[in-house]
């Protein structure tokens, strides 16, 4: 049975990001996780951690991705949204 994950990834700058970025966990249709406290970091640093096969993971990005993300892509957030409607056109 598929563990799924969703991470609300808060834009929120600095150490109050930590309050704003949330973690929820299902396992075998039960919730057993669902907390804050962790940095955008240290939340991907524990989702490599703990992925397994079976792992389905969704992060809530309001506009775009992260800048991470963009950059080792060569995207702008411009740039990606119009990637997706050029791709979302193809059959």
């Amino acid at each position: 049975m598929a563990r799924v994950v969703a991470v609300d990834w808060s834009g929120r700058a600095g150490p109050a990001q930590r309050r704003v970025i949330w973690v929820a966990e299902v396992a075998g249709g039960e919730l057993v996780r669902l907390e804050n406290g962790r940095s955008r970091e240290e939340v991907v640093d524990w989702l490599i951690g703990t992925a397994t096969p079976d792992l389905v993971v969704g992060l809530d990005f309001a506009f775009s991705l992260p800048a991470w993300y963009l950059r080792e892509r060569g995207l702008t957030a411009r740039g990606l949204w119009a990637a997706l409607a050029e791709e979302s056109l193809t059959p």
